[in-house]
């Protein structure tokens, strides 16, 4: 992650912003959800953005939800992330 990371919850609203944020945030969650497992079952590359299509479970015994992250690189590094949460389909 570059130095300056920043990271959206939805297209265009920036929830955070810095790795030193990105490192705080990721480990408290980290911490707090030691069963936390993450499946990438399918990732789209095009240029300097990666879309990555998560199952992700957070407790075992749990089912898994879906996510979507999209990542822009730029010299090696994540520059942005933007999490898209799917809408409820239930």
């Amino acid at each position: 992650f570059s130095d300056t990371v920043k990271v959206y919850r939805q297209p265009g609203v920036l929830t955070y912003q810095g790795r030193d944020e990105l490192h705080k945030r990721y480990g408290a969650m980290f911490a707090s959800t030691p069963d936390l497992h993450c499946e990438i079952v399918n990732r789209i590359v095009a240029g300097d953005v990666v879309v990555d299509q998560e199952k992700v479970q957070r407790k075992k015994g749990e089912p898994r939800t879906d996510a979507i992250a999209v990542y822009r690189v730029k010299d090696g590094l994540i520059v942005e992330v933007t999490f898209i949460p799917p809408y409820n389909t239930q």
